[in-house]
């Protein structure tokens, strides 16, 4: 509509030339991919490569999603990790739209650099005794720049666990 009325962003017209560009590349280099392998055929020796499936025990893990899934993913996560928390949402995501067909597993992978790591997954593994993990791991994502004891204990006071048996557990 803002188009038509000619109120478009430079940025949308830009957009529109990039992706016409690729196209017209994309089929030009395919036409000409086509051509050379007309002119000289080729045999791949190389077989293909094998998907890669390792076996991780996951019995006491916490997890999302159905026990039978046809898929299941394996996440080891360290709570002071941008990239774990950045993946969050996607995974979010795949659960949401595939219903029924993921189980998602989280794995503690603390790193050593990472000054609260450690003790982060051990308050997880807290939570998760008194089952709220998700809640919990949930907080200690949004509180990356936040993970001292003190704060991890409040998280859960947040949640309302019984903060004897948390604290017994973390310390």
């Amino acid at each position: 509509k803002q188009e038509k009325a000619g109120k478009g962003t430079p940025g949308d017209e830009l957009a529109a030339r990039d992706f016409l560009y690729r196209q017209r590349y994309y089929k030009a280099f395919t036409e000409y991919l086509k051509r050379l392998q007309e002119r000289y055929p080729t045999e791949v020796l190389l077989k293909e490569p094998e998907v890669a499936v390792r076996r991780v025990a996951t019995t006491d893990d916490p997890w999302q999603g159905p026990a039978m899934a046809p898929v299941t993913i394996v996440e080891f996560i360290d709570f002071e990790c941008p990239g774990c928390a950045a993946l969050q949402a996607t995974l979010k995501n795949i659960l949401k739209d595939f219903p029924g067909k993921v189980k998602l597993i989280v794995r503690d992978f603390p790193i050593k650099r990472h000054q609260f790591s450690e003790k982060a997954a051990e308050a997880a593994a807290c939570a998760h005794a008194q089952g709220k993990f998700w809640e919990y791991f949930d907080l200690l994502f949004q509180n990356q720049s936040g993970l001292t004891i003190e704060n991890l204990k409040l998280y859960a006071g947040s949640l309302q666990l019984d903060m004897a048996q948390f604290c017994e557990c973390l310390d």
